[in-house]
């Protein structure tokens, strides 16, 4: 039974270096959080009346660009449908 304990071992520092990635990815989310929520904010106050090949140029050109511009971070590549839904909402 030697190899028992390496193995739990083993399973134990696996561990450790999946929470030490999933901080990490949790730490960069944070920072482009400000850029997301911003553009997400103005499609829900703003865009709805609009058509959705304007919507998505506004969206996806002149906001998206304007926040680059202005040195906002935000996730790349952007989907809206990222911040307002998940994936179990999409496929249904």
């Amino acid at each position: 039974m030697p190899g028992a304990g390496l193995c739990g071992i083993d399973i134990h520092l696996f561990e450790i270096y999946r929470w030490t990635n999933e901080l990490e990815e949790l730490k960069d989310k944070r920072v482009r959080l400000l850029g997301d929520c911003l553009i997400s904010s103005g499609f829900l106050s703003y865009v709805g009346a609009f058509s959705w090949e304007f919507r998505n140029d506004m969206v996806y050109t002149d906001w998206k660009k304007d926040l680059l511009d202005r040195g906002i971070p935000l996730s790349e590549p952007f989907r809206i449908e990222s911040i307002l839904t998940n994936e179990v909402e999409i496929s249904r």
